[in-house]
């Protein structure tokens, strides 16, 4: 009988922790989708704010492109850190990879997705997990700076 008492117990403890890492999970997929979205949108605003038939009246164009740069590479980090982030998500929130596929089979579900499958790549994925995010807002930053010289030196 103490067995399955420690058994309730422990469906419920990880019960817990389930729900608050799915929900930790969604807020940072939230705030992450939110810097690839404001990556994305700096070269959208920038290129629809200046006219690019006038490029050659503006002062310090090569501003303009080293903005523009730093924002491409801002949107690119950011994508690379959100697919990182999905393999480092289904790790967590799903369990070991035998949990996976029990999952998939119990719910009939043809699964799209393998990364979790493949533990020797892990390694490189952690080392990319900690640098995309120094990269994608250090890029976002160094883009919006040149944009504002840009706006200042024009105005």
């Amino acid at each position: 009988m103490q067995f399955l008492i420690d058994d309730d117990r422990n469906m419920r403890r990880v019960k817990t922790y389930s729900d608050k890492l799915e929900f930790l999970w969604g807020k940072y997929l939230t705030v992450l989708n939110l810097i690839m979205t404001l990556s994305g949108g700096t070269l959208l605003v920038f290129f629809n704010s200046i006219k690019l038939s006038d490029l050659k009246l503006y002062k310090s164009t090569e501003l303009i492109i080293i903005g523009c740069i730093f924002a491409v590479i801002a949107l690119i980090s950011s994508i690379f850190w959100r697919l990182v982030t999905q393999h480092f998500m289904e790790i967590e929130v799903f369990g070991s990879a035998e949990d996976i596929e029990n999952y998939y089979k119990l719910c009939k579900i043809d699964n799209v997705t393998s990364t979790y499958k493949n533990r020797r790549i892990r390694p490189f994925y952690k080392v990319i997990y900690k640098v995309l995010p120094s990269i994608t807002i250090t890029a976002l930053v160094i883009a919006w700076a040149f944009i504002l010289i840009f706006i200042v030196k024009n105005s």
